[in-house]
């Protein structure tokens, strides 16, 4: 998400004097598919260890539910945004809110500014329209000309932003959102069109979707992520012809290093029960190669010998990364959690990998680092742990720098609904 207000931060100043947090720009959204919120924030706060998420009960007492680890350590007046700054499930409606911990105090971010009217606001509440807007279209499916997409059947005044195939990034205000989808820009196939909305005066968005077909006669690729890993690069695309596809190659400083000629994965990952692959995956190995930009070529011919390509772009060396192959994001565990992963930096200095629940450290490696990737694996004992959704975090840093996040999700404790 695009945040708008790009002034200050929540907790202390950057010169190191308290702040009120005001400037935090602390904005929401809800998935009203799956429940799934995600906080984000403005973070100048060199003070703070942690922000904590807390939930008002029907008593109006506020229960911290969990705790994600600052990522100040930008330079002095530069903001560094939390995106996404919390991300976990909640049963609507709900009122959240987040506090900065410093050494000396709880400091409370306050709302998005300028745009909206309740400056000053501090808490967010998520309460869906009993009635959420549909996403409309004025042509039929399969899509195959230029369709005007709304957000329909609603009463209320709002505003929001479109995406396809990716959650939504940006709010703007203005009118009744509409997007414009050219199906000539697209693979033929099925595509999710997501719309996010709001009400005028809140910094609280919901999310919906709805699944389009397509149809597109040429050749075409749809890139759909990249994945810069520990000694690896990787890139998953879409890509069709009424011809069909004869191959797909990836190249790097012109020397092409992998060729696909069937679909060999789900995009997006991971499959479902039972999905065929509908999709490609490219895999670089970069460990041997020099320290820089690279580009990924990647093209694509189908069987009439049409071709079109794709740049991808990366850069090495990595700062300190960690991959967490294990579990895997809404994982159900009983008793004792098992993590495992691989971490990597190409900055000399200790090497430590940290993973937390809810906020809390549950296992902790540090090890000389030596350029080389180092596995890590551990079980995290789940006792007295409530059944239900709790947040996974994983977190690396060299020596005494701030930690970096490198992965966050969902697992499900049994014995919750």
């Amino acid at each position: 998400m695009l945040l708008l207000a790009a002034c200050g931060g929540g907790g202390d100043s950057a010169d190191g004097s308290q702040s009120s947090g005001a400037y935090a720009s602390l904005r929401g959204w809800l998935d009203l598919r799956t429940n799934r919120v995600t906080l984000t924030w403005s973070d100048v706060v060199p003070a703070a260890t942690r922000y904590q998420i807390e939930q008002q009960d029907q008593a109006g007492a506020w229960v911290v539910i969990d705790a994600v680890w600052a990522a100040h350590g930008q330079p002095a007046g530069e903001l560094a945004y939390q995106y996404p700054g919390w991300q976990g499930i909640i049963n609507t409606p709900a009122t959240l809110r987040v506090e900065a911990v410093t050494p000396s105090s709880l400091v409370p971010l306050q709302t998005e500014v300028e745009i909206y009217s309740a400056i000053g606001a501090t808490t967010l509440t998520f309460a869906p329209p009993a009635q959420p807007p549909s996403i409309d279209l004025d042509q039929p499916e399969p899509l195959e000309s230029p369709t005007h997409v709304t957000l329909g059947n609603s009463s209320e005044t709002l505003w929001g932003a479109f995406n396809v195939d990716a959650l939504p990034f940006a709010v703007s205000p203005g009118a009744q959102p509409a997007l414009t989808l050219d199906p000539g820009t697209f693979t033929t196939g099925t595509h999710i069109i997501y719309a996010m909305f709001e009400a005028p005066q809140s910094a609280v968005s919901y999310v919906i979707s709805r699944s389009v077909q397509t149809h597109n006669s040429k050749l075409i690729i749809d890139p759909v992520a990249t994945v810069q890993g520990v000694g690896s690069f990787d890139a998953y695309l879409l890509a069709s012809s009424d011809a069909g596809i004869a191959s797909i190659v990836a190249s790097i400083n012109d020397v092409p290093i992998q060729t696909v000629t069937a679909p060999n994965a789900c995009v997006p990952q991971p499959c479902a029960a039972g999905q065929s692959f509908n999709g490609y995956h490219l895999s670089v190995n970069t460990q041997n190669l020099t320290m820089g930009p690279h580009t990924l070529a990647v093209e694509a011919t189908d069987n009439a010998g049409n071709t079109t390509s794709y740049p991808a772009y990366f850069t090495l060396p990595l700062p300190a990364i960690a991959i967490l192959d294990s579990p895997s994001d809404g994982a159900v565990a009983s008793g004792t959690l098992h993590v495992s992963g691989t971490f990597a930096s190409a900055t000399p200095g200790a090497l430590e990998v940290m993973v937390a629940l809810n906020g809390v450290p549950a296992y902790d490696k540090t090890v000389a680092n030596t350029g080389v990737t180092v596995p890590f694996a551990g079980d995290i004992s789940l006792a007295g742990v409530a059944p239900g959704y709790h947040n996974l975090g994983v977190y690396v840093r060299v020596g005494n720098t701030p930690y970096v996040t490198a992965a966050s999700m969902i697992v499900r404790v049994a014995g919750a609904p």
